[in-house]
């Protein structure tokens, strides 16, 4: 059994080093693009009355998103302005937000 993350990721490195490498550059690609996206839009685009309407405003820009979701993988998985994979990056974003958002950590 694994007792803690560093183990664990040694362990698929040495096991699985190419899906190791790319979960750590796909992470790092998300974080870049929430960085550049908290920048321009700040912590308040997402902030409701509550962190319950908070959540559920989030979870409709999700749906919004996985029906592009749906949308590009039937264009073959891209539009003029946005890719498959840069609408799967929002939809991971956004559940990390939601995270945070129950964390009590969002916008401090």
């Amino acid at each position: 059994p694994f007792d803690d993350g560093y183990r664990v990721g040694r362990w698929l490195a040495e096991n699985f080093p190419e899906t190791y490498d790319a979960f750590l550059e796909q992470q790092e690609e998300q974080f870049t693009l929430f960085c550049k996206k908290h920048k321009d839009y700040g912590p308040d685009n997402l902030v409701r009355d509550t962190v319950q309407e908070s959540i559920e405003s989030i979870l409709e820009r999700t749906k919004d998103k996985l029906n592009r979701v749906h949308k590009l993988n039937r264009e073959n998985g891209q539009f003029e302005n946005e890719s498959l994979i840069d609408s799967l990056n929002d939809i991971s974003n956004y559940a990390n937000i939601s995270i945070i958002f129950l964390k009590g950590h969002w916008g401090k």
